[in-house]
């Protein structure tokens, strides 16, 4: 069986869509996101196996969301950008790079409500529903890649409150 774990993470607590000025590619996290994302990061280091790749969208707040994970848990992985990991990549093209990658275990950082969509399809649901991570949740699937279309099976879904009191 060829299965990967994808460990899907959203980026923490951003600047305000509506009071931010810039282009919102560039919104930062606020300090008091960087701050839970520190203690979230503590508490998924308890709770998983390191991965061996970090993939992070583009964009400023998923990218700074990453670097705060590597430093705080998984100081010996760099941060790869991954443009399919912005917001409305295809979940289609990012499997066809995945399958080329010898790593089994790849945090990857973006955004909703895409990941959502991403753990809805790859959970097999064509009917509609949702699953959605808060800013700062995350999610592991373990995803078989070897059925078309890739099916897996959820391990954990945990709410950004959860990693932070685990990490306390």
């Amino acid at each position: 069986m060829n299965s990967i774990e994808l460990i899907f993470l959203r980026h923490a607590v951003a600047a305000d869509r509506e009071s931010w000025e810039g282009p919102d590619e560039q919104r930062p996290l606020t300090k008091e996101g960087q701050e839970k994302m520190i203690r979230a990061s503590r508490g998924l280091k308890k709770i998983l196996s390191s991965p061996e790749a970090i993939l992070s969208s583009p964009l400023v707040r998923a990218r700074q969301t990453a670097e705060i994970v590597g430093q705080a848990a998984f100081p010996h992985l760099s941060i790869e950008i991954d443009e399919e990991l912005k917001p409305g990549g295809l979940l289609a093209n990012f499997l066809k790079k995945i399958r080329r990658r010898k790593e089994r275990r790849i945090l990857l950082v973006g955004h909703e409500p895409t990941m959502g969509e991403w753990i809805l399809n790859l959970l097999g649901s064509r009917l509609g529903g949702s699953v959605q991570l808060k800013k700062g949740g995350c999610s592991l699937l373990e995803v078989d890649l070897d059925l078309t279309p890739p099916r897996a099976e959820l391990i954990f879904l945990l709410p950004p409150k959860v990693l932070r009191q685990l990490g306390s």
